[in-house]
């Protein structure tokens, strides 16, 4: 259908519901891939550079559903995997030429950590990459010894295997290549949306299966059923474990974080802001925490181009890498009684020592928010206004002016309430936001100046409530 349905879309999820009834079972259909991009919670692709005697056959929708499976259900009949009973989208596809098959499917890649990026040809020996302008593909062996490629493009995981005939490694190269979204227009929600918003298993509440997580041998399954999302605040104020972010948002940006109160951790997921294919992921937990790496870590079962220990930010940092020019890589450590994993997947805009100078460079959110706030806060010269405006943190429509009569906040794409701190030469002066401490003082000084009535005025907030940067 090319409608949207709301019933099945991935904005609606309720977390308490289970999939028991059989009559409400949904089966795969026949679909082409733009309609499906109007409800998948990933970004549908398609094929767009096929041999000249192959062509898609069939495009194969799964529908979002409820975690479980109705007595009496078959698993292929809902298209559900053997080893779990969530039952995410996916897309699949069979393309067909003389005497040859290649099997495509597609889905959001969000058990865990994306497996350096070749989890469907996992144990591959040396997986060969494809460049393919903003991502990175790969060849290899797929887990039933049949010839593969994958690509993880904008969150989506594609992935095709020969089932029957040959493809040569051109063709499977030149595939990886062509795949493009389906329905740009379609797909815009899902491409802005952070990636706990999309996530299956967090929006249900359900236990994802177990994959490896990457190079480095890692815990079990992610304990989605037992995580709740969280704002920069909150990993800012109180966070289950210490986490960490890059110092500059240059490159990566916050994209979305994931605490888990019951396991002392946290997830949080980067996103690069040039394209929607780069991620990066870092996990900080207790050193008692079920999520917490294993120091020294054991190796995992697929061969990496390098794996080492290293020293980096004082501390001896367990390396890996599948290719040390096109990732993935990834970095387990101890620091200041937390433990931390970062991984990223494969990507053009990184190398190895790229990645290694962002471990190095990341810093808590704490950090970022105190040397934000000190550069925000800062004393003023006697000449300048006693109003300075965090140009990050302003009004949705709201305008006013300062003591000097500029006006702010400016025009531009700028998210929050107006805030701004009373900084005279002399010192910090509290305001109203503090109650007892500041009393009305600043409000009526600004309004006797300019003469306007308050609520034309910006809302006045002390150092000691600043809100997050």
């Amino acid at each position: 259908m090319s409608d949207r349905d709301p019933k099945r879309h991935w904005r609606v999820a309720d977390p308490s519901a289970r999939l028991t009834d059989p009559d409400a079972a949904e089966r795969p259909r026949e679909t082409t891939f733009a309609e499906a991009a109007a409800n998948a919670n990933f970004v549908v692709h398609e094929p767009t550079a096929l041999p000249d005697d192959c062509a898609v056959e069939t495009v194969t929708y799964r529908p979002e559903q409820p975690p479980g499976r109705p007595e009496g259900v078959e698993a292929a009949d809902i298209g559900q995997t053997p080893w779990s009973d969530g039952n995410p989208a996916s897309v699949r596809a069979v393309v067909r030429g003389d005497g040859r098959t290649l099997r495509v499917k597609q889905f959001l890649y969000d058990w865990a950590p994306p497996a350096a990026g070749v989890a469907p040809l996992w144990r591959t020996p040396e997986p060969t990459p494809v460049d393919c302008g903003d991502a990175v593909g790969w060849l290899g062996t797929d887990y039933e010894g049949r010839r593969g490629a994958c690509i993880q493009r904008e969150r989506a995981q594609v992935e095709a295997s020969v089932t029957e005939g040959a493809f040569d490694d051109d063709e499977l190269a030149a595939f990886v290549r062509g795949v493009e979204p389906a329905d740009p227009a379609a797909s815009r929600d899902v491409r802005a949306a952070p990636f706990h918003a999309l996530n299956y298993w967090v929006r249900y509440g359900c236990r994802p299966p177990g994959v490896p997580h990457g190079l480095w041998a890692y815990s079990g399954p992610r304990p989605y059923d037992e995580s709740r999302p969280v704002s920069l605040a909150a990993l800012a104020r109180d966070p289950p474990a210490r986490p960490l972010v890059p110092a500059t948002d240059d490159v990566f940006i916050l994209d979305s974080a994931l605490a888990f109160p019951d396991a002392d951790a946290v997830e949080v997921v980067l996103r690069n802001r040039a394209n929607g294919s780069d991620h990066l992921w870092v996990t900080a937990a207790g050193e008692a925490s079920p999520l917490a790496p294993t120091i020294p870590p054991e190796p995992a079962d697929q061969t990496p181009e390098r794996r080492e220990r290293i020293n980096l930010r004082g501390t001896d940092v367990y390396y890996a890498a599948l290719d040390e020019d096109r990732g993935a890589w990834e970095a387990l450590w101890r620091e200041d009684g937390t433990r931390y994993a970062a991984w990223a997947g494969p990507s053009v805009a990184l190398d190895g020592a790229a990645f290694r100078g962002s471990s190095t460079a990341c810093a808590s959110r704490r950090r970022r928010r105190t040397a934000a706030r000190e550069q925000v806060v800062r004393p003023l010269a006697p000449r300048e206004s006693s109003l300075v405006p965090d140009r990050r943190l302003v009004a949705r429509g709201r305008r006013g002016r300062d003591p000097e009569g500029r006006s702010f906040p400016p025009p531009g794409n700028l998210t929050n309430r107006c805030r701004a701190t009373t900084e005279p030469a002399s010192g910090p002066r509290r305001c109203s936001s503090c109650g007892p401490r500041g009393g009305r003082a600043c409000w009526r000084r600004c309004c006797r100046r300019r003469g306007r009535r308050r609520r034309w005025l910006p809302r006045l907030t002390c150092p000691s409530r600043q809100p997050n940067g």
